[in-house]
């Protein structure tokens, strides 16, 4: 992969995630709209404790 195909790729993922609301629980976190408040709760919480065995702070994950 070029420098310029990760760069492209970067904001093609980026781009997709345009419009994703933070939300009231841990439901539906893979859904751009459903379940919208303001708890903390996101799937890249949620991942990123998945991958990194530890939660980010100020998250409502726990």
């Amino acid at each position: 992969m070029t420098k310029q195909n990760a760069i492209d790729k970067l904001i093609s993922v980026a781009s997709a995630e345009v419009g994703y609301l933070e939300k009231k629980s841990n439901s539906q976190l893979d859904s751009k709209t459903a379940n919208a408040g303001s708890n903390n709760y996101t799937k890249y919480a949620r991942d990123y404790r998945t991958f990194a065995g530890r939660q980010l702070p100020g998250t409502g994950l726990v």
